[in-house]
């Protein structure tokens, strides 16, 4: 099973836009984003989710473009059809 997990420690920042290299074309779906209001966070995020898109990064085939809300942990994991 894989999945990806980032985290953002600096109060700061949000990162709007970043790029993350990925194995696999399919949707990416956000299982746990620390930001959320239930975790009474401000629910900065990606909306459920990422499609992934045939660009390469990281070394990866893939990439899929998300937010990072400060102080925040986000786990993605890859949903097949």
């Amino acid at each position: 099973m894989t999945f990806s997990c980032l985290s953002l420690i600096s109060p700061l920042s949000l990162i709007q836009s970043t790029v993350l290299g990925v194995p696999e074309n399919c949707f990416y779906r956000e299982i746990i984003n620390s930001d959320s209001d239930i975790y009474w966070g401000s629910n900065m995020g990606n909306s459920g989710g990422l499609q992934a898109e045939k660009k390469t990064c990281h070394g990866m085939p893939y990439s899929i473009n998300l937010v990072i809300p400060p102080l925040s942990v986000i786990i993605l994991k890859p949903q097949h059809s």
